[in-house]
């Protein structure tokens, strides 16, 4: 089914007494709404995700999302409700089965959750969400406080989102009542005859609303994090020529290098190191010299498909360093630019790049200057 994901990230965020509005605030070294955003890009469940957030915060935005595709930014409402409606308007060119309606507070979320949401509207349901048990004692207090009367738990549930639903249906719901004053999603949709099922969720899914809450799913889902780290290693000999290309930059030289594409040993060791890091072989397994189709390629291409693959095992690079070893051509003035080259491709800060050069003291094959090798260490962290 065609599924279209709407995250709503366009409040304010005035409980958390930050800055900045929450869902724009780092957590786990990513804006809050990034990390809900990378679930629903990964999953292969969404053709199309849809940001409603303020203008002011479009540009950071997209900035954020520089490295993914198929989604849109629109204007936010000044409530949560209009917002949504105004994301269920901007998916009507999406022509979705099921819209997925999701806070951008909310930074995790559980795939089996969303399988038996998904299984539930195409059994008959007209929409799903998510909800967790109430377990702690509930009371009813007045303006100063005071405790009124204990207030009956059962059948009583918290509701968490993504909240999905059959999106002409729920559309339909919207355009047809008053929904400003609406607590959620669900709620608009079962004032308007729709048939919602509840699924049980998890408790890593809660809403992130004051400050504390960060520190407590910080610590809460640490050990959910997996640092992995890669090793790259590549020579390529020198050959006729006048310059050489080290992380897609040429830099001026007496000769060339040899290789079957554009012999750029930096970014091939770079490329092996990422490749490393999520154990999937190495360059020669995926590109191999033997294939004509990489004859004379850009490198770039080689360390685009490494940064992709990174992505799609739900990981983020978190940074690179590469070595180059040669006495000639001399590299240190090239420095910043072959980190700003390599900073581009992978899209990641430039002070997540480390470039360095050394010799071997004209011992080996690099002493004597018959060629250039180079090493890179990367370091990523998957989110399991």
């Amino acid at each position: 089914m065609n599924n279209v994901a709407i995250i709503v990230a366009s409040g304010t965020g005035t409980r958390t007494g930050l800055d900045i509005p929450k869902q724009y605030n780092n957590f786990l070294s990513l804006p809050l709404f990034v990390h809900s955003f990378k679930f629903f890009y990964t999953s292969n469940l969404f053709s199309h995700i849809i940001v409603v957030a303020n203008p002011e915060w479009h540009d950071f935005i997209r900035e954020q999302l520089v490295n993914y595709n198929n989604y849109t930014i629109i204007i936010g409402g000044k409530t949560r409700s209009q917002s949504v409606y105004n994301g269920l308007e901007a998916a009507k060119i999406l022509s979705p089965d099921n819209v997925y309606i999701h806070d951008a507070a909310r930074p995790f979320i559980d795939s089996d959750v969303i399988n038996s949401m998904q299984d539930a509207i195409s059994n008959g349901a007209d929409g799903a969400i998510p909800y967790v048990e109430i377990a702690d004692a509930l009371w009813q207090i007045d303006d100063d406080n005071q405790l009124l009367s204990p207030v009956n738990k059962t059948k009583r549930i918290r509701a968490q989102t993504p909240q999905a639903f059959k999106y002409n249906k729920l559309l339909a719901a919207y355009s047809s009542c008053d929904f400003k004053s609406a607590l959620d999603d669900a709620q608009i949709a079962t004032q308007n005859g729709m048939i919602i099922k509840a699924i049980k969720g998890t408790s890593f899914s809660d809403k992130l609303t004051y400050k504390e809450d960060f520190k407590r799913m910080e610590r809460t889902l640490s050990p959910k994090i997996l640092p992995r780290t890669g090793i790259g290693f590549d020579v390529h000999r020198f050959c006729d020529g006048d310059f050489v290309t080290l992380c897609g930059v040429k830099i001026p030289h007496t000769m060339g290098l040899e290789g079957h594409s554009d012999a750029d040993v930096a970014w091939h060791a770079l490329t092996d190191a990422l490749l490393g890091a999520m154990a999937l072989g190495d360059i020669g397994k995926v590109f191999p010299p033997s294939d004509n189709k990489w004859k004379g390629a850009a490198s770039s291409i080689f360390l685009e498909f490494a940064k992709d693959e990174v992505k799609k095992h739900g990981a983020e690079i978190a940074n690179v360093d590469i070595t180059i070893i040669c006495e000639a051509p001399k590299v240190g003035k090239y420095r910043e630019a072959l980190q700003k080259s390599t900073a581009a491709v992978l899209g990641i800060p430039i002070d997540r790049v480390g470039i360095k050069a050394t010799t071997t003291e004209r011992l080996g094959f690099t002493g004597r200057s018959e060629g250039i090798a180079a090493q890179a260490i990367a370091s990523v962290v998957q989110y399991i």
